[in-house]
């Protein structure tokens, strides 16, 4: 006698299984306050389509914010970011480097079939999400890293490159550099080995 097959997992009832899957691969890092969110599956198509247009991922997905407020040293006349705003996002940076790059490619081809159907819900085409996945894992590749902190000029109550070569990157960009070289340099590791990643064969 056969069995009746499962039910196929639909997106309402998907929350659970991702929980389950993601967190043994995000530990007891920062990420993990990702899994507190609702409808994830939903939010990880809109992520990977915010960021293959270069905006931040916080727009979409909760995370706690870094602790202490942005920091600033003047030179004379001149003003540049305090290489001190650097720390805020170590914690980040060591949550992005923990994580297995095989295994989220894994769960990224798990899930493959309804975060199609959520990214269709955006207005795009199914087939499109691995095009639009590795545009974003691109624009992190390439944001350009600053070794030295850039110049500023006050904006009414905000700082801004003096540099519109800089002003001028998309959000994303310019929450990489925030984070300065050491911890971009993680990141942009971390999005190149997911990239090779994901590229190879799912296994089965």
């Amino acid at each position: 006698m056969m069995l009746p097959a499962e039910p196929e997992l639909t997106l309402e009832q998907s929350d659970p299984p991702v929980r389950e899957q993601l967190a043994p691969l995000l530990g007891d890092t920062v990420l993990s306050y990702s899994l507190a969110n609702d409808q994830l599956i939903d939010r990880a198509a809109a992520l990977i389509d915010a960021s293959s247009k270069g905006r931040a991922f916080h727009q979409v997905l909760k995370l706690p914010a870094p602790q202490g407020a942005f920091a600033v040293v003047t030179q004379g006349e001149s003003v540049y970011p305090s290489p001190e705003n650097y720390q805020r996002f170590d914690n980040y940076a060591r949550a992005i480097d923990a994580v297995d790059p095989a295994l989220l490619a894994q769960s990224f081809h798990t899930f493959r079939p309804l975060l199609e159907q959520a990214y269709a819900a955006l207005g795009y085409e199914a087939d499109q999400l691995d095009n639009s996945l590795i545009r974003a894992l691109d624009k992190v590749i390439a944001a350009p890293v600053l070794q030295a902190p850039a110049l500023l000029e006050k904006d009414v109550t905000t700082w801004l490159y003096a540099d519109e070569s800089l002003e001028s990157l998309s959000p994303l960009a310019k929450q990489l550099l925030r984070m300065g070289p050491e911890n971009q340099a993680v990141v942009q590791a971390k999005a190149r080995a997911l990239r090779q990643a994901l590229l190879e064969p799912p296994k089965p």
